[in-house]
């Protein structure tokens, strides 16, 4: 996947306590995909923990809900999406 192709980059907020944690963001891409991904900046890696395929038109846009791991997602089809890890 290329820059071009993410639509949309959230980060979820992380408790204090988890200091040293590796860091949760969710992208959304042209392709219809959903992923949960971490960054490990002390081991200096990155993992896609999950992905989903959501439409086939795409998601254009995307906004995080009251839980941690909550969206809305627009899809390009004229479409809202209320998606959950």
């Amino acid at each position: 996947m290329t820059a071009e192709d993410i639509t949309f980059v959230i980060f979820i907020n992380q408790d204090k306590k988890s200091k040293g944690a590796p860091l949760k963001f969710v992208t959304t891409s042209i392709d219809g995909f959903v992923k949960m991904n971490e960054i490990d900046l002390v081991k200096n890696t990155f993992n896609c923990r999950k992905a989903f395929f959501v439409c086939q038109s795409g998601i254009s846009a995307a906004c995080q809900l009251s839980g941690q791991e909550s969206f809305a997602l627009a899809g390009k089809n004229n479409s809202i999406y209320i998606f959950s890890f």
